[in-house]
């Protein structure tokens, strides 16, 4: 659809919501709410991909004295409702006072995953503009509105105050850095630990308000056990929390109430936010908990499940094709080299059925040199480029099909040479490699046993290599993201 023509529709949609559209041309729109909780959606329409972003940046016609306490509440409520009912995963970022130390002049809350808006980019930004006006409706319903006319209505005012809850107030004496008060509407004591990066806010209705989505929007993702902590799939959005933070969520918990103790599975995880909710508490603690948190975490899992694989489910047959495909066969190895924790980088040098000047694969490999006399301050181990081949065959791989080894090694600047055959390497060959090492240069080789060995203990790779080796039992196999 025509740019023109989204932004007329976005701005029928704005008026029917009471939003107010600024934009300067059709590609980008800034979007307000209104001044109770000051949110601003930005829209960027490139090539007819969207990028979003949103501001918390509320103004004292509603909010008067220091407004980090509403720019903290607004952003972890506003947040946790994108997660919880749009499953849009965000972090969130301060945007520090420019005079005033220790105060937020804003947020900005940035979605880091989401669903691809490309396929229909006016249905994508409808669908926004709907969450934005149901959280509103959802959470001022609740909550209850603290606009002046309202506040005058049941003779309230909604001045800052700047003294806290007693348990509150305790804990603020422990901390260097902080921003602390109270609130009338929404209603709520709060303390920001600001160097320990951790929010805390006494409030029934806000808790009641987190817990009621969870239940209403059915928030219940799957959870693994990891090492370090737990990963969490909720649809498309991949998150971890560690065990670490949890620890010292319940440590808060008790150093402000004895009597309180952490609520298992009683959180919502965001980018760079876990969130706490107790009965009338939430504890939103920063930690890295987002996508790429949760890919270092699976790789660990994944290491757990094939060491238990291993052992509990060796594979007793492989099945060797008997022309296994000489590609795959290289992709196999350049596989199995991945994961070994002393190979830094595995590229391929051409396609195998193109000249490569006898060099497959290209291994940055970190190598100790157990012969070489060691020096404080120097590191026993260096990382050298060695030239890998790969040679699939039904036959044992022999000199005559690895010629000119050295010659090789020379010409591409290597410091050693790799060698995996799909079969066995013959001793004339064997004699060559090891004579090899004793020239100064390093070398190495798998048979088919050493292959087999590896793919044992990385069992999920086998599915994928179905032209070169297949099994007889079936094993349930950890898959890539």
């Amino acid at each position: 659809m025509d740019n023109t023509k989204i932004q007329e529709h976005v701005k029928k949609i704005c008026e029917s919501f009471s939003f107010i559209v600024d934009n300067s041309d059709v590609n980008f729109f800034r979007i307000f709410t209104g001044e109770i909780d000051g949110l601003t959606l930005f829209l960027n329409i490139e090539d007819d991909k969207l990028s979003f972003y949103f501001l918390v940046r509320t103004s004292d016609i509603v909010y008067h004295g220091d407004r980090s306490d509403i720019h903290i509440v607004i952003s972890l409520m506003f947040s946790s409702f994108l997660k919880v009912k749009a499953k849009i995963s965000c972090s969130i970022f301060d945007i520090p006072h420019p005079v005033i130390d220790d105060e937020i002049w804003g947020r900005y809350i940035y979605p880091e995953q989401y669903a691809n808006s490309s396929n229909n980019v006016l249905k994508y930004i409808e669908n926004l503009l709907h969450i934005l006006f149901e959280w509103r409706y959802s959470f001022w319903g609740l909550i209850g509105c603290p606009c002046e006319e309202c506040m005058k209505e049941e003779n309230l005012v909604n001045e800052r105050d700047y003294d806290v809850d007693a348990n509150l107030n305790d804990y603020a004496k422990t901390i260097n850095r902080y921003n602390s008060g109270s609130r009338i509407r929404p209603s709520y004591s709060f303390v920001y630990d600001i160097d320990n990066d951790i929010t805390i806010i006494k409030s029934k209705s806000l808790a009641y308000y987190l817990e009621t989505i969870t239940k209403v929007f059915d928030y219940k993702p799957h959870k693994i056990n990891g090492i370090n902590g737990n990963i969490l799939i909720d649809s498309r959005t991949y998150n971890f929390f560690n065990y670490e933070a949890l620890k010292e969520i319940e440590s808060v918990l008790t150093s402000i109430n004895s009597n309180l103790r952490h609520r298992a599975n009683n959180f919502i995880v965001i980018e760079n936010l876990i969130i706490n909710i107790e009965e009338e508490f939430i504890i939103a603690k920063s930690i890295s908990s987002g996508l790429d948190a949760f890919k270092k975490e699976k790789e660990l899992i994944r290491e757990r499940h094939n060491l238990e694989a291993s052992i509990l489910f060796p594979i007793p047959i492989f099945e060797w094709l008997e022309n296994p495909c000489p590609t795959q066969f290289e992709l196999l190895i350049k596989s199995l080299l991945e994961r070994d924790v002393k190979v830094k980088r595995v590229r391929i040098a051409a396609p195998t059925n193109q000249g490569d000047k006898g060099r497959d694969l290209i291994i940055d490999w970190e190598i100790a040199d157990k012969n070489q006399l060691f020096h404080q301050g120097v590191s026993p181990s260096q990382i050298r480029k060695i030239v890998g081949q790969c040679k699939a065959s039904n036959n044992s791989i022999g000199k005559s099909k690895v010629q000119d080894i050295r010659d090789t090694i020379e010409q591409h600047d290597a410091s050693g040479f790799f060698l995996a055959v799909s079969t066995q390497i013959t001793n004339p060959l064997t004699e060559t490699l090891e004579k090899l090492s004793q020239k100064q240069f390093w070398a190495d080789w798998w048979n088919r046993d050493d292959i087999e060995f590896r793919l044992n203990q990385h069992q999920d790779l086998i599915p994928k290599f179905d032209k070169v080796l297949k099994i007889k039992n079936t094993i349930k196999f950890v898959n890539e993201l």
